[in-house]
């Protein structure tokens, strides 16, 4: 089957000295055993120690079709811009889904400069309260456990047990993105904690991504770690047949090619022309997502087509697409990534600078204690994304889109769409126009 999966962290770390620069951890969801409890510290905050889970707040307002939609724009332009920034040449493979609802969360806490840079980057021009509000909606409205697809999106909060967090701010992430508080002991035992964090990380993946937060993301001065992860499990509409998959050429440079097993089907499938390639639409079982194919016309022209890639042109995309009887031509391939993306510095071009230093960040939405060498800044952002793609499906994140049927008449010739070069992918929920996973294919054999 084809499989998506995708984790998304923000750490941030913060130390206990004056001069020390904070460090502390964001990321977000699941749980297994917590750690024993401790008295709540007094103050309007929360100590994780004293439960597990915030106090249950108002449920969630439902979703508001028109709201989703903007944030799955910002979403997605966020993703573009920070695809631009992860350089071209290579397999690569994000989830610009996970990183944003990951940032999100964190910039629910953020103050001042803090918070309107990571509004910038993140392209959020509406309220707190609002913005979390239609993300958490769109986020629900994502999830299936139906036998044609699983999708499932978990958020959680790792806060050290002797920290206070503010309620405000706990409440918040309960409500919209059911992230339960887990108290867990970073000052004295951090490496068991990264470890812990790993595991439930692993567990929400179906054991497909280990091992995200690398040896020193997480220290003795680590508060908290906030996490996302989706996972995602869909079969085609219209799966492939064993029997017609055989070797083929791919190019992986004008100069370069590669043996590679190959899918093969004919089948009408909606397809568009657009500047510098093609676009064709696979769908999953189920209507609602598809994974979108992007050949382009040169063997070394996807970095072209990339360098164009926005919220626009993808809508633009999708309005050009016509149900076509296709002969599709598409390699089975496999990214996993064996380190984690930091993707600290990237965010930092982006614009989020105050966030990563400890003298300037305020997130005292989340945490306000007494002594400023005590707040949070995040001292990295930790994601990794899996996608493996043959006859049967795709295992990752997003739903299905329907397969378009041609009625009566005589078959045509169908249009051959080979898929021997470099190209592009994106997983789209159709409805919002959310891209949950998107990658770039530059030799299928790696």
């Amino acid at each position: 089957m084809k499989n998506i999966v995708a984790v998304s962290v923000v750490v941030g770390a913060l130390a206990a000295g004056c001069n020390k620069e904070n460090k502390s951890t964001v990321g977000g969801s699941g749980s297994s055993q917590p750690a024993s409890p401790t008295a709540p510290s007094p103050g309007s905050g929360a100590s994780p120690g004293s439960a597990t889970v915030a106090t249950p707040p108002a449920p969630a307002a439902p979703l508001d079709p028109a709201a989703a939609s903007k944030i799955a724009t910002a979403s997605n332009e966020f993703g573009f811009d920070l695809w631009a920034k992860l350089g071209t040449g290579s397999n690569q493979t994000v989830s610009p889904a996970s990183i944003s609802l990951a940032l999100t969360m964190t910039w629910g806490g953020a103050k001042a400069a803090t918070a309107a840079q990571l509004a910038k980057a993140l392209h959020l021009t509406e309220a707190t309260e609002p913005t979390l509000a239609a993300w958490g909606g769109l986020a629900r409205s994502l999830l299936s456990s139906d036998a044609k697809m699983k999708l499932t999106i978990a958020n959680r909060l790792f806060g050290d047990k002797s920290y206070t967090f503010e309620k405000p701010f706990l409440d918040a992430t309960a409500k919209h993105f059911d992230a339960a508080l887990e108290p867990v002991d970073f000052r004295s035992n951090a490496e068991p904690a990264r470890a812990h964090i790993n595991s439930w990380i692993e567990s929400k993946t179906n054991q497909l991504i280990k091992e995200l937060l690398p040896p020193g993301a997480v220290m003795p001065d680590t508060r908290l770690v906030l996490v996302n992860a989706i996972y995602f499990l869909a079969k085609w509409q219209q799966e492939f047949e064993g029997d017609n998959t055989r070797d083929a050429e791919f190019n992986t440079s004008k100069k370069t090619k590669v043996k590679v097993p190959t899918m093969n089907q004919t089948a009408y499938h909606r397809s568009a022309k657009i500047d510098g390639g093609r676009v064709l639409e696979l769908p999953y079982q189920g209507g609602n997502t598809a994974m979108w194919i992007v050949l382009p016309d040169a063997v070394d022209g996807l970095a072209a087509v990339e360098q164009k890639l926005s919220a626009a042109a993808l809508a633009s995309w999708g309005s050009k697409l016509e149900a076509k009887n296709t002969a599709v031509a598409l390699p089975r391939f496999e990214l996993k990534p064996a380190e984690s993306l930091n993707l600290g510095k990237l965010l930092q071009e982006l614009g989020v600078v105050d966030a990563f230093n400890g003298s300037l960040a305020d997130f005292t939405g989340i945490a306000n204690p007494a002594s400023p060498a005590d707040r949070l800044y995040i001292s990295g952002v930790f994601h990794k994304a899996y996608v493996k793609v043959n006859e049967q499906g795709t295992e990752a994140a997003a739903a299905t889109a329907v397969s378009m049927a041609r009625a009566g008449g005589v078959p045509e010739q169908p249009m051959a769409f080979t898929v021997d070069r470099p190209f592009a992918f994106f997983i789209v929920d159709k409805t919002s126009g959310l891209v949950l996973f998107m990658g770039r294919v530059v030799d299928p054999t790696k």
